[in-house]
């Protein structure tokens, strides 16, 4: 059984699994409602149209034709982007529950296994499969061995009202769709997020229960994080302090328990990111600190677990933020070596994964810039050189995917600027660091993620005198 999530918490959790993909990748996601489902693909599609190139949908409209269809589909999208880990989308949920297309579904997920093969050498990018929820039970019998190269399983909330949110309409299936067409401009990130709001605002006032009141600031908190990608920090600031209030109630009501805690941390952060985005940067302060003081008392009530800590680490990275971005250099740099240390921690509890190294050199490259700052050149050349080593461990173990080397090439921009390297070593950094750039655009020339990356690299490269180097 796969745990129950939002759209917002399930990509969080989905996102590792795909952005580290070196190869065929598989998700299931098991939804009743379109309306989450295309969230959750939303957010997928927002994050791959800036760094790669939108995501493939794949719906099948007819089912007599649907397993056809799927890998007409699935062969295209391999087609037409060629040795780019661009993920595929098949959505298998949108039509009524009936013998045809339960039917349909069960040929589809026959054809794909009997397929895996070529799914594993041919395809060899990411794929999702979102199919009902009742199918949970169905997919292992249906599609053994398919089910078992599966990384990651996940169930969205249902929604007990209809499936149109207006404003999100996909233009998929056949041949020539390659995209979610209608996604990219503000209103349409903000509309099925409001959309949701209001159902569970409506589902709250006929069922004044916790857990309706925990739906509804959920919810609020989505919304807040998809009106700042559309660049409404005031709307964000709105809905993020709309659900603080209702997480405080909470904590009054029910005490505090682990989850009540966690949740007012997270709300908290939420309102910390819109306020810093609105330029009130002692607002977001204190909601970050407030924060951390909750993630603090949460380690004291349940240990040092991997999420623990890896929450933990999250609130010290938002002050440590928050405090450079006020000046206080020396304060900044306490929150982020404790953070470092917490990623140190991370590593010796959990091994040497690609998250955990990754979110290392993250944790490095923070500290680095943040010596940098304080005057401490000789221990930001120190922390940076650590983190490229990392980056470079992560190449040779997962390959040159999109995402390890635009992590290499941060890492190696940084070298370009450390004031205590020689000139030497900032020159060759720099000139690596354009080369991965330049690979990048030629393979993926209409994403403007790559162009923009690679005018900072080749301005870097131009005069690397030190300084502080964009990217994490």
């Amino acid at each position: 059984m796969s745990i129950a999530l939002s759209p917002d918490d399930a990509w969080r959790e989905m996102r590792l699994h795909i952005e580290w993909a070196t190869g065929f990748t598989l998700c299931f996601v098991f939804s009743d409602s379109p309306a989450l489902s295309r969230a959750l693909l939303q957010r997928l599609d927002d994050a791959w149209r800036f760094r790669t190139a939108p995501v493939t949908v794949i719906e099948p409209s007819d089912p007599a034709t649907a397993a056809v269809d799927m890998f007409e589909g699935l062969v295209q999208h391999q087609q037409r982007l060629p040795g780019v880990l661009v993920p595929a989308w098949l959505q298998l949920t949108t039509h009524a529950p009936d013998v045809a297309w339960d039917q349909a579904r069960s040929e589809c997920l026959g054809r794909l296994n009997e397929g895996r093969a070529w799914l594993v050498s041919d395809l060899a990018r990411p794929l999702v499969v979102c199919l009902p929820i009742a199918w949970q039970a169905q997919v292992a019998p249906a599609a053994p061995d398919l089910w078992h190269l599966r990384v990651f399983t996940v169930t969205l909330a249902a929604s007990e009202v209809a499936d149109k949110v207006p404003g999100l309409d996909a233009v998929v299936g056949g041949p020539d769709a390659s995209s979610l067409s209608l996604l990219g401009s503000p209103q349409r990130i903000v509309a099925p997020h409001r959309w949701l709001v209001e159902e569970a605002r409506n589902a709250w006032a006929s069922r004044p229960e916790a857990s309706q009141q925990r739906g509804l600031a959920a919810a609020l908190g989505d919304l807040s994080a998809a009106q700042l990608d559309a660049g409404d920090p005031e709307g964000a600031c709105a809905s993020a302090r709309e659900s603080l209030a209702l997480r405080r109630q909470l904590r009054e009501a029910l005490g505090e328990s682990p989850q009540v805690l966690r949740d007012l941390s997270i709300s908290l952060n939420n309102v910390g990111a819109a306020e810093a985005q609105a330029g009130r940067g002692e607002a977001a302060l204190a909601a970050y600190r407030e924060s951390l003081a909750l993630r603090r008392q949460l380690r004291e009530a349940l240990g040092e677990s991997p999420q623990v800590l890896r929450d933990l680490s999250v609130s010290l990275d938002n002050v440590g933020a928050a405090e450079a971005q006020a000046g206080r250099d020396e304060a900044a740099l306490a929150a982020y070596r404790e953070s470092l240390a917490l990623s140190r921690q991370l590593r010796e509890a959990l091994g040497e994964s690609p998250q955990v190294l990754r979110d290392l050199s993250v944790s490095l490259n923070k500290v680095g810039a943040a010596e940098a700052q304080a005057g401490r050149g000789e221990a930001a050349l120190a922390a940076y050189r650590e983190s490229l080593a990392l980056r470079r461990q992560l190449r040779e173990a997962l390959g040159e995917s999109p995402q390890v080397l635009d992590d290499l090439a941060v890492s190696l921009e940084r070298m370009a600027v450390a004031d205590d390297a020689d000139m030497v070593t900032r020159q060759a950094a720099a000139s690596e660091a354009v080369a991965i750039r330049e690979r990048l655009v030629a393979a993926m020339p209409d994403s403007p993620w790559h162009a923009e990356r690679l005018a900072v690299a080749r301005s870097v490269a131009a005069a690397p005198s030190g300084g502080a180097a964009d990217g994490q």
